[in-house]
């Protein structure tokens, strides 16, 4: 079709608003008679089966079956890489064919009937100016600020620009017009058989495709447009306005009861309700973003935040106030998703009692994990204590250290679940632990292995019972006397990323007062409240003394040592990796003595069908990941919610 449309400049013609089909015209029965001359040369009857994967149709062209396939560039892309023979080149200009070569993924319209046209219109241009999602910006301005040509291969990119220059100016037909004008020359195709067949033939479907398009053009005409009110956001006034404010535990009530005193008085219409219990009138809260990053948030909580960029926008956010790692633990997708209160980088603890029995130098800032799963080993070897706490979460970043990634770096990665190094690397953990039972340690033996001071290492991130065991909090009985832990910073691996916890505090989209809810979060964040041993997220709350007096000069240095190592390490968007993380980490909490292989192998089908379902888009959709998850294991935590 495309080929006789191309041949025959073109299917219709533009007058105005209108389209007029053109299929009886001269130069298209002299384009027919040309196909009917060498159709039996250019095509083959299919033999095999009807329909080929991408997968499969790119084999044939590797083998040298195929010379050349139109297909999407969003189903190759991933798959290149696996066939470094081909290459990829846009569709040329066309009528037909190449008007689907740039496919719209989302567009922005103005309701003819709208009562505030200069505010949609504003809103319309604003968004265009945003990077949303992971496809091309339409504008060129956002797409050479979002760095998506950087992100790409270079022949990737050379594609998708040359295709929309090819493209630029066409004609987008809407769906009815493309059925009149290029079903009705397919149709008529099948009944062409011989030169005598063709102007009789062309000249009824010309006939139908005229009443087609004329139907299609009065019923739009005939279609008034519905009247839409946009109304600005209200603002802020009219009497106090109640703040329910949802904290993690009843314990924090007291720390942000107090702030919120202050606020009160210096708002005296906001009148903030602290309590951990959930209000029946939405409002904000306080929470924590573990390791990093929001995908691994409680999926409740998570898909409950509020967009905070308009907010923030509009507030003049200085984003550059905070330290760059707590900006990074808040942010989706370059929108802003919360403010971030408080950070806590991942450091080392240690009992230096344990070392001193187990006749060890203590642990210093050059210390790696190889060196603190040796010093574990040795301390189990010489005493009755345990060397280093192993909850779970932390594997991964053992693994990483030693450089035994569970992903490819490929993309879509592939897990490695079950790889030998990483099998090796787990055996040498469950040795850590005599070799019984499970490698990680069940929660009731954590309490009273802490709390009874019979543990030699532990990190500080993923498990809140560490605070108590933190210097500040007062020493933990033990036999020898009490117990003030020493605590230093990890060397990282090259390359490799330090987890942090984030305490940050975001809007509820059902917000009742979204405007005081984002004064008071803020009030917050500038206040430096921590009610737990932590850093404040602004970079000047950091530098006072004020921090360093109530951390104390070791873990105060250790802290800032951490963030600081990590500052300049290079940003990886580890999405998908993130969220299939989880099936291994299950694998290792839950696997019976003797069944961790088998664990790691369901573990390692499940992160790959999810990865597979989740497509070349990766984890830049929330509703597809969600969906993916429910589909492949509706105990993930991203299925908690329905798509």
């Amino acid at each position: 079709i495309e080929w006789i449309a191309e041949r025959s400049g073109g299917l219709y013609r533009e007058e105005g608003r209108d389209i007029i089909p053109t299929l009886d015209r001269p130069e298209v029965q002299e384009a027919v008679a040309d196909w009917l001359t060498i159709r039996d040369q250019v095509t083959a009857m299919v033999s095999g089966p009807l329909f080929l994967t991408t997968e499969e149709i790119l084999n044939h062209i590797a083998e040298g079956e195929v010379g050349i396939a139109v297909l999407p560039l969003w189903d190759v892309a991933d798959l290149l890489p696996q066939y470094p023979g081909l290459a990829i080149a846009p569709l040329p200009p066309a009528y037909f064919v190449g008007s689907h070569a740039v496919r719209p993924s989302s567009e922005l319209a103005v309701s003819a009937g709208t009562a505030h046209p200069d505010a949609v219109w504003e809103w319309v241009r604003f968004v265009s100016r945003q990077p949303l999602g992971s496809d091309w910006p339409a504008r060129r301005s956002v797409a050479e600020a979002s760095g998506i040509q950087e992100q790409v291969s270079t022949e990737i990119a050379q594609v998708v620009l040359a295709s929309l220059e090819n493209q630029a100016g066409r004609l987008r037909l809407d769906p009815q017009v493309s059925r009149a004008l290029y079903g009705g020359l397919s149709r008529a195709l099948v009944f062409i058989h011989t030169p005598q067949d063709i102007a009789s033939t062309l000249a009824a479907v010309q006939k139908e495709a005229v009443a087609a398009i004329h139907a299609w053009q009065e019923e739009r005409a005939a279609v008034s447009p519905v009247p839409v009110s946009v109304s600005p956001p209200p603002l802020p006034g009219g009497g106090e306005q109640e703040i329910a404010f949802l904290v993690p535990t009843s314990s924090y009530e007291p720390v942000y009861t107090a702030a919120a005193e202050a606020f009160t008085s210096a708002h005296p219409d906001r009148h903030v309700t602290v309590s951990f219990m959930r209000s029946e009138q939405p409002g904000c809260l306080a929470t924590y973003v573990p390791n990093n990053s929001l995908v691994l948030m409680q999926t409740m909580v998570w898909f409950s935040l509020a967009d905070l960029s308009p907010l923030a926008e509009q507030g003049q956010f200085p984003e550059d106030d905070f330290v760059p790692q707590a900006i990074a633990a808040v942010k989706w997708r370059g929108r802003l998703y919360a403010v971030p209160g408080m950070i806590k980088p991942l450091v080392l603890y240690y009992n230096p009692y344990i070392f001193r029995r187990a006749g060890l130098e203590l642990p210093t800032v050059d210390w790696t994990v190889e060196d603190i799963l040796t010093a574990a080993e040795q301390i189990e070897a010489t005493t009755e204590d345990w060397g280093y706490l192993i909850i779970g979460d932390d594997v991964p970043f053992l693994l990483e250290q030693q450089g035994i990634p569970l992903f490819t770096d490929e993309r879509p990665p592939r897990p490695r679940f079950t790889e030998p190094e990483v099998l090796d690397a787990l055996d040498r953990l469950h040795r850590l632990r005599g070799g019984e039972g499970s490698i990680v340690t069940p929660p009731s033996a954590i309490t009273s292995r802490m709390m009874s001071g019979k543990v030699g290492l532990w990190l500080n991130v993923w498990f809140d019972l560490f605070d108590y065991l933190s210097p500040g909090f007062g020493p933990i009985g033990t036999a020898e006397g009490p117990l003030e832990p020493g605590v230093t910073v990890i060397r990282l691996r090259p390359g490799t990323r330090l987890p942090v916890r984030v305490g940050i505090y975001g809007l509820d989209r059902e917000a009742a007062h979204p405007q005081a809810c984002w004064e008071w979060i803020n009030f917050l964040a500038q206040q430096g409240v921590t009610p737990q041993h932590e850093l404040p997220a602004l970079r000047r709350l950091i530098a006072s003394e004020a921090t360093r007096q109530r951390l104390g000069d070791e873990l105060f240095t250790a802290y800032t040592e951490a963030l600081r190592q990590d500052e300049g390490a290079a940003a990886h968007d580890t999405t998908v990796e993130d969220w299939a993380t989880w099936w291994f980490v299950e694998a290792i909490r839950n696997a019976a003595p003797g069944e961790l292989e088998a664990a790691l192998a369901s573990a390692q089908q499940h992160a790959e069908a999810f990865i597979a379902c989740l497509g070349p888009g990766g984890g830049a959709d929330l509703e597809q990941a969600q969906a993916c998850a429910a589909q492949v294991d509706p105990n993930h935590p991203l299925a908690a919610l329905a798509p």
